[in-house]
């Protein structure tokens, strides 16, 4: 008798144990696990586990029919988690920062204005839009290359947009889902703008570049103002910062002639060749040279996603095999053979030029080209000569 009573009493514990391990009931309770004795929060926003890590190592996730249950071990959040926001602490509770959003609460960044640093309610920040956006130059990086992929690229892109607070948008969801990050940017306005930064990607894999962009396509679509720019990062495995920069020294003038408004910006203005190969850290030049990269700053803003996907397109154009030979030899020869590829409609980039030139305005773009050439260039009068009359024969 005794055995049968105590076979019962296991029994209705392994009911009772099963019960509460069901997807329906667990919708609102915590889950138990190994790394997570901290607190938990539900919320409705479903992560991958691969997502999540790109955020915070300390955070884990158990789905249950859509909708997810957020673990957070505050003891394996580093500083630097808590310092971006990207882990809310609110009420004494560990949480990932919808979560907080839905209570009412945003980050407060520490600015000259304010020295708080932290979750508060929204009534207390100073700034609401600025809440949902990463510190700038976070020093969180996403990199979705392979060590196949030799030609990398970055994108930077300026916003001064509401779409932020409009769509309820958190720089820490776009981040967990797209590993782009959304970060402030003094030189915007405070109220309305950010800058987008994308992970690393491969330049020539357009299918991984275009995943990467759909998730943000309404970002990239946002509206920019005249302070906006659109930089682009290039680097080539195996290629020191001078190697790569010096693929460009002829197409530099291209993108002058591109982008007239640019050439004597401050923050992105023309400089001659010989300055940017002697620049050191400055940034502020149409092309800047980094630690492992070139920053290509004469780009405007970017108005939508197509818009974009030409510029890339054009990168691709202008750093393969053939425009290498073509362009990337003597200096008379290259930028010979780059005017000529531009006038020519059957090469990549004649053809590329003529989808947003008509002949007349191709022809008032390579003159500025040419114009630019002389001015900045190390070219001999013949050769800017020889280049102005190929562009006349248009």
């Amino acid at each position: 008798m005794f055995f049968l009573l105590h076979l019962s009493t296991v029994i209705c514990v392994m009911i009772r144990n099963k019960k509460n391990q069901n997807p329906e009931t667990m919708k609102n309770q915590p889950i138990p696990h190994p790394i997570a004795p901290g607190n938990v929060a539900a919320y409705d926003f479903t992560l991958s586990r691969k997502q999540l890590y790109l955020t915070c190592q300390a955070v884990t996730v158990a789905v249950s029919r859509n909708r997810s249950i957020i673990h957070v071990n505050p003891l394996m959040c580093s500083d630097s988690d808590k310092a971006h926001g990207l882990i809310a602490f609110v009420n004494n509770e560990y949480m990932l920062p919808e979560y907080a959003y839905s209570l009412g609460y945003g980050y407060q960044h520490e600015n000259n204005f304010d020295r708080r640093r932290g979750w508060y309610p929204m009534t207390q920040l100073t700034n609401a839009h600025q809440s949902r956006l990463l510190n700038y130059h976070s020093g969180i990086n996403v990199d979705v290359t392979s060590a196949d992929d030799n030609f990398l690229i970055g994108l930077e892109i300026e916003k001064e947009s509401d779409i932020i607070l409009t769509h309820n948008k958190s720089a820490r969801a776009v981040l967990a889902q797209s590993g782009w990050k959304l970060e402030r940017d003094g030189s915007l306005d405070s109220n309305i703008g950010y800058e987008m930064v994308s992970p690393v990607l491969p330049l020539h894999n357009e299918s991984v570049i275009n995943a990467s962009l759909k998730p943000v396509e309404n970002l990239i679509n946002g509206n920019a103002s005249s302070r906006c720019g659109g930089h682009i990062n290039i680097s080539r495995r195996g290629l020191s910062t001078i190697q790569t920069a010096k693929l460009f020294e002829h197409s530099i003038n291209l993108l002058y002639g591109m982008y007239p408004s640019r050439v004597r910006n401050h923050y992105c203005g023309a400089k001659t060749w010989t300055d940017i190969m002697h620049s050191g850290g400055n940034k502020y030049q149409s092309l800047a040279l980094k630690n492992n990269r070139i920053e290509l700053r004469i780009f405007p803003a970017v108005n939508n996603l197509e818009q974009l996907k030409w510029r890339v397109e054009l990168m691709r154009i202008l750093v393969s095999p053939r425009s290498y030979h073509s362009f990337h030899t003597d200096a008379e020869i290259g930028i010979i053979n780059l005017i000529k590829n531009a006038v020519r409609p059957n090469t990549s980039l004649g053809k590329h030029l003529r989808k947003i030139y008509t002949p007349a305005k191709l022809k008032s773009m390579l003159t500025r080209t040419v114009v630019a050439a002389r001015t900045y260039g190390n070219y001999n009068n013949y050769t800017l000569e020889h280049a102005m009359a190929i562009v006349n024969t248009l």
